[in-house]
Protein backbone atom coordinates (compact mmCIF):
# COMPACT_ATOMS: atom_id res chain seq x y z
CA UNK A 1 0.00 0.00 0.00
CA UNK A 2 2.99 2.36 0.01
CA UNK A 3 6.27 2.98 -1.79
CA UNK A 4 9.64 3.93 -0.34
CA UNK A 5 12.71 5.27 -2.12
CA UNK A 6 15.77 3.01 -1.96
CA UNK A 7 18.02 5.47 -3.76
CA UNK A 8 17.81 7.86 -6.69
CA UNK A 9 19.79 9.99 -9.12
CA UNK A 10 21.84 12.38 -6.98
CA UNK A 11 21.74 10.27 -3.81
CA UNK A 12 25.03 9.74 -1.89
CA UNK A 13 26.94 6.68 -3.10
CA UNK A 14 29.15 4.38 -0.99
CA UNK A 15 32.47 5.57 -2.46
CA UNK A 16 31.84 9.20 -1.51
CA UNK A 17 30.29 10.44 -4.74
CA UNK A 18 26.68 10.49 -5.88
CA UNK A 19 24.69 8.18 -8.12
CA UNK A 20 24.42 9.61 -11.63
CA UNK A 21 22.22 6.76 -12.83
CA UNK A 22 20.31 4.02 -11.04
CA UNK A 23 19.42 0.67 -12.66
CA UNK A 24 20.31 2.11 -16.03
CA UNK A 25 20.67 -1.18 -17.91
CA UNK A 26 17.81 -2.90 -19.67
CA UNK A 27 19.58 -6.20 -18.87
CA UNK A 28 19.45 -5.79 -15.10
CA UNK A 29 16.41 -4.75 -13.08
CA UNK A 30 16.30 -4.30 -9.30
CA UNK A 31 15.56 -7.49 -7.36
CA UNK A 32 14.21 -7.98 -3.85
CA UNK A 33 14.15 -10.89 -1.42
CA UNK A 34 11.67 -11.85 1.28
CA UNK A 35 13.59 -9.83 3.87
CA UNK A 36 13.09 -6.64 1.84
CA UNK A 37 16.72 -6.34 0.76
CA UNK A 38 17.30 -4.99 -2.75
CA UNK A 39 20.12 -5.29 -5.27
CA UNK A 40 20.43 -2.95 -8.22
CA UNK A 41 22.76 -1.64 -10.91
CA UNK A 42 23.89 1.99 -10.64
CA UNK A 43 26.51 4.43 -11.90
CA UNK A 44 28.86 6.21 -9.50
CA UNK A 45 31.34 7.43 -12.10
CA UNK A 46 31.28 3.88 -13.48
CA UNK A 47 28.72 1.07 -13.38
CA UNK A 48 28.50 -1.20 -10.35
CA UNK A 49 26.32 -3.65 -8.45
CA UNK A 50 24.94 -2.38 -5.14
CA UNK A 51 22.67 -3.63 -2.37
CA UNK A 52 20.32 -2.02 0.09
CA UNK A 53 20.28 -4.11 3.28
CA UNK A 54 18.42 -2.71 6.26
CA UNK A 55 18.31 0.63 4.47
CA UNK A 56 22.11 0.80 4.14
CA UNK A 57 23.49 1.08 0.58
CA UNK A 58 26.63 -0.97 -0.04
CA UNK A 59 28.81 -1.52 -3.10
CA UNK A 60 29.48 -5.12 -4.08
CA UNK A 61 31.72 -4.42 -7.08
CA UNK A 62 32.16 -1.69 -9.68
CA UNK A 63 33.63 -1.46 -13.16
CA UNK A 64 37.42 -1.13 -12.89
CA UNK A 65 37.66 -2.51 -9.34
CA UNK A 66 40.38 -5.11 -8.76
CA UNK A 67 39.13 -8.68 -8.88
CA UNK A 68 39.81 -10.50 -5.56
CA UNK A 69 42.25 -13.37 -5.97
CA UNK A 70 43.22 -12.67 -9.61
CA UNK A 71 46.21 -10.29 -9.78
CA UNK A 72 45.93 -7.82 -12.64
CA UNK A 73 42.24 -8.52 -13.34
CA UNK A 74 39.47 -5.95 -13.02
CA UNK A 75 35.68 -6.16 -13.09
CA UNK A 76 34.12 -5.17 -16.43
CA UNK A 77 30.61 -3.97 -15.69
CA UNK A 78 29.87 -1.40 -18.37
CA UNK A 79 27.94 -1.98 -21.58
CA UNK A 80 25.92 -4.93 -20.35
CA UNK A 81 28.78 -7.05 -19.01
CA UNK A 82 26.94 -7.76 -15.77
CA UNK A 83 23.60 -9.52 -15.56
CA UNK A 84 21.44 -12.16 -13.88
CA UNK A 85 21.71 -11.00 -10.27
CA UNK A 86 19.64 -13.03 -7.83
CA UNK A 87 19.48 -13.26 -4.05
CA UNK A 88 20.63 -16.43 -2.34
CA UNK A 89 21.35 -15.97 1.36
CA UNK A 90 19.40 -13.29 3.19
CA UNK A 91 21.90 -10.45 2.77
CA UNK A 92 23.87 -11.75 -0.20
CA UNK A 93 23.24 -12.43 -3.83
CA UNK A 94 24.93 -13.71 -6.96
CA UNK A 95 25.65 -12.23 -10.37
CA UNK A 96 27.54 -12.97 -13.57
CA UNK A 97 30.09 -10.52 -14.90
CA UNK A 98 33.02 -10.21 -17.27
CA UNK A 99 36.60 -9.54 -16.17
CA UNK A 100 39.32 -7.61 -18.04
CA UNK A 101 43.07 -7.31 -17.56
CA UNK A 102 44.96 -10.54 -16.87
CA UNK A 103 42.22 -12.76 -18.36
CA UNK A 104 41.53 -14.31 -21.76
CA UNK A 105 38.42 -15.15 -23.74
CA UNK A 106 38.55 -18.62 -22.20
CA UNK A 107 38.41 -17.50 -18.55
CA UNK A 108 37.03 -13.94 -18.45
CA UNK A 109 33.55 -14.62 -17.03
CA UNK A 110 32.63 -15.76 -13.53
CA UNK A 111 29.70 -16.00 -11.14
CA UNK A 112 30.23 -13.94 -8.00
CA UNK A 113 28.35 -13.86 -4.73
CA UNK A 114 28.57 -12.59 -1.19
CA UNK A 115 27.71 -9.33 0.49
CA UNK A 116 28.64 -5.72 -0.17
CA UNK A 117 32.39 -5.22 -0.08
CA UNK A 118 33.18 -8.95 0.02
CA UNK A 119 32.45 -10.59 -3.36
CA UNK A 120 33.46 -14.25 -3.63
CA UNK A 121 34.03 -16.17 -6.85
CA UNK A 122 31.56 -19.07 -7.17
CA UNK A 123 32.44 -20.43 -10.61
CA UNK A 124 34.80 -19.31 -13.39
CA UNK A 125 35.09 -20.26 -17.04
CA UNK A 126 37.89 -22.85 -17.41
CA UNK A 127 38.49 -22.73 -13.65
CA UNK A 128 39.03 -25.75 -11.44
CA UNK A 129 35.76 -26.71 -9.73
CA UNK A 130 36.01 -26.00 -5.98
CA UNK A 131 35.82 -29.20 -3.97
CA UNK A 132 36.37 -31.42 -7.02
CA UNK A 133 40.16 -31.47 -7.60
CA UNK A 134 41.18 -32.24 -11.16
CA UNK A 135 37.83 -31.28 -12.68
CA UNK A 136 37.33 -28.02 -14.58
CA UNK A 137 34.47 -25.85 -15.82
CA UNK A 138 34.29 -25.34 -19.62
CA UNK A 139 35.44 -22.22 -21.47
CA UNK A 140 31.90 -21.21 -22.44
CA UNK A 141 29.34 -18.91 -20.83
CA UNK A 142 26.03 -20.67 -21.18
CA UNK A 143 26.39 -22.87 -18.08
CA UNK A 144 26.66 -19.78 -15.92
CA UNK A 145 23.69 -18.09 -17.56
CA UNK A 146 21.50 -21.03 -16.49
CA UNK A 147 22.70 -21.18 -12.86
CA UNK A 148 20.17 -20.87 -10.03
CA UNK A 149 20.44 -20.38 -6.26
CA UNK A 150 18.33 -21.26 -3.25
CA UNK A 151 17.55 -19.35 -0.07
CA UNK A 152 20.59 -20.69 1.80
CA UNK A 153 23.05 -19.57 -0.86
CA UNK A 154 23.70 -22.82 -2.73
CA UNK A 155 24.22 -22.61 -6.47
CA UNK A 156 23.06 -25.31 -8.87
CA UNK A 157 24.24 -25.62 -12.46
CA UNK A 158 24.53 -28.14 -15.25
CA UNK A 159 27.99 -28.19 -16.80
CA UNK A 160 30.30 -30.08 -19.09
CA UNK A 161 33.51 -31.28 -17.47
CA UNK A 162 37.15 -31.64 -18.39
CA UNK A 163 40.13 -32.98 -16.49
CA UNK A 164 41.15 -36.12 -14.66
CA UNK A 165 39.19 -39.24 -15.61
CA UNK A 166 36.81 -37.41 -17.97
CA UNK A 167 35.78 -39.43 -21.05
CA UNK A 168 34.04 -37.59 -23.88
CA UNK A 169 30.36 -38.52 -24.30
CA UNK A 170 30.55 -40.86 -21.29
CA UNK A 171 31.02 -38.89 -18.05
CA UNK A 172 31.80 -35.39 -19.29
CA UNK A 173 28.66 -33.65 -17.99
CA UNK A 174 27.09 -33.27 -14.56
CA UNK A 175 24.68 -31.39 -12.35
CA UNK A 176 26.55 -29.66 -9.51
CA UNK A 177 25.42 -27.97 -6.32
CA UNK A 178 27.54 -25.88 -3.97
CA UNK A 179 29.39 -22.59 -4.11
CA UNK A 180 32.66 -20.84 -3.32
CA UNK A 181 33.38 -23.34 -0.53
CA UNK A 182 33.06 -26.34 -2.83
CA UNK A 183 30.71 -28.28 -5.09
CA UNK A 184 29.32 -31.78 -4.98
CA UNK A 185 28.04 -33.83 -7.92
CA UNK A 186 24.30 -34.49 -7.83
CA UNK A 187 24.31 -36.67 -10.92
CA UNK A 188 26.89 -37.28 -13.67
CA UNK A 189 26.85 -38.80 -17.11
CA UNK A 190 27.59 -42.52 -16.82
CA UNK A 191 25.93 -42.88 -13.42
CA UNK A 192 23.66 -45.90 -13.11
CA UNK A 193 20.03 -44.86 -13.38
CA UNK A 194 19.03 -47.45 -10.76
CA UNK A 195 21.06 -45.51 -8.22
CA UNK A 196 18.54 -42.69 -8.70
CA UNK A 197 15.55 -44.95 -8.09
CA UNK A 198 14.74 -45.46 -11.77
CA UNK A 199 13.88 -48.83 -13.34
CA UNK A 200 16.93 -50.66 -14.69
CA UNK A 201 15.41 -50.90 -18.17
Amino acid sequence: GSLRIITHHGSPAPDGGVFTNVSGSSLVVPIINDAGNVSFLANEGSTGVYTSVGGVIGKVARDGDAVPGIPGATFAMNFGYVWKPFFGVTNGFQFLTRMDGSTTGADNYAIWGGVAGQPQMIARKSGEIPGLPGLFFPSINFIFEAATANTVGQTALCTSLSGTGVVSNVNDNAVLVGGAGGYSIVVRGGDAAVALGLPQD
